[in-house]
């Protein structure tokens, strides 16, 4: 995947008032008709988890970032987290999107900062930390000991989200690409996305 640009992230800040509207139904966004997570996508739509844009698409290639993932853990999870608070983080006051998601997460020890203080809302989140995620919020098995065989070449459990990446694609939550890689540090699109959500919310429920 290109590097993300400073352009990208402007187009998404901008635009991201509409990624959460849910008032379309899945069937009518213009843009997800052959998709090949279209099933999973509907999923998350039909549950109020996720939505699409004004202009009636679903933009699946669009990156989510670390704001826009707390939102749909917490829904996904039924966490209160709709009134906007102000955070430990100094920047995630309650006038960010998804503040009070961050909050009520972080509490549980779902999502953490960096090492400065901050929380970073509009960064992209990559693919490895969002299955560290989905596994401390509960909404993806946790507690399968050892760690079973490691199917990628580019994923170790010396990485931070290596054991979890592992546990996850072993449990059907996660897959990796064909040349047997995860990726786990290429940010996540909205299609990864609520693949792995939707398996993880239908293998708990």
């Amino acid at each position: 995947m290109n590097k993300i640009t400073r352009i990208l992230l402007s187009a998404m800040l901008s635009s991201s008032l509409f990624v959460f509207n849910g008032e379309a139904k899945a069937s009518s966004f213009s843009d997800i008709t052959n998709h090949w997570a279209k099933e999973e996508m509907e999923y998350l739509v039909q549950k109020g988890i996720i939505g699409g844009y004004a202009d009636g698409t679903f933009r699946p290639n669009e990156i989510v970032t670390r704001a826009q993932a707390a939102i749909m853990i917490g829904r996904a999870k039924g966490i209160p987290g709709e009134q906007p608070v102000d955070t430990r983080f100094p920047d995630v006051p309650a006038s960010v999107t998804g503040s009070g998601y961050i909050h009520e997460l972080e509490l549980i020890d779902v999502l953490t900062g960096f090492g400065d203080g901050t929380y970073r809302p509009h960064q992209p989140v990559n693919r490895g930390d969002a299955t560290v995620h989905l596994i401390r919020s509960a909404l993806a098995p946790s507690d399968q000991q050892p760690y079973p065989e490691n199917p990628f070449t580019d994923v170790s459990l010396s990485q931070l989200s290596g054991p979890f990446v592992i546990i996850a694609y072993h449990n059907g939550i996660v897959d990796g690409f064909a040349d047997k890689t995860f990726r786990p540090y290429e940010p996540i699109t909205r299609a990864q996305f609520s693949v792995f959500l939707s398996r993880s919310l239908q293998k708990i429920n």
